[in-house]
């Protein structure tokens, strides 16, 4: 190796390394520990995205919670025609809805009755998802997923968990050839 690209490498290697020192040098320990904390927070906001997106249904348990009057806090269950009913409002059909377009709903419903309200809608207990499973697979019929199964998971339901579930893939199965049709 020529006394150039030695040269050169260990510049690099200095100039890298008095980068990382000024950088931790500027940063206080209070900054580290938030970036620290950002980061970790970074799958939670992941779920809260995903989790947005869940779209409410008979069974669900919901909680809003009013910020400026925690009088107004409450807990409610969609019954199975879809509706919940709910402190000043009354009935309110909520099924179908996701939560964001649900918290827009319940805002609009209760800007009529109160003054600028400000609410936080979120979900404290899933209702059971049923998934029904026919073709080559060892059980074929309908599975329930409760909430337990969405507590003790880490992880999201995954078709392949379904599949154990059912007592696997028969020999006489096509693994390239399942299909996912999903109701709402």
């Amino acid at each position: 190796m020529s006394y150039l690209a030695r040269f050169l490498i260990i510049l690099y290697l200095i100039s890298s390394s008095i980068f990382q020192f000024k950088y931790l040098k500027l940063n206080s320990e209070e900054q580290i520990q938030n970036d620290t904390l950002i980061n970790s927070k970074e799958k939670d906001l992941e779920d809260y995205l995903r989790f947005e997106e869940y779209v409410i249904g008979p069974g669900d348990v919901l909680e809003l919670t009013f910020l400026q009057n925690e009088e107004l806090f409450t807990k409610f269950k969609v019954v199975k025609d879809g509706n919940a009913y709910l402190p000043i409002i009354g009935k309110v059909r909520l099924e179908g809805l996701t939560l964001s377009e649900g918290k827009s709903l319940l805002k609009d419903k209760y800007s009529q009755e109160l003054i600028s309200p400000q609410l936080q809608l979120s979900i404290t207990r899933m209702r059971p998802l049923n998934i029904t499973i026919i073709g080559e697979v060892g059980s074929p019929g309908v599975y329930t997923i409760g909430k337990s199964d969405f507590e003790n998971s880490e992880k999201d339901v995954r078709v392949v968990d379904i599949i154990k579930e059912a007592g696997g893939l028969t020999k006489d199965s096509n693994i390239r050839n399942i299909e996912i049709v999903r109701k709402l």
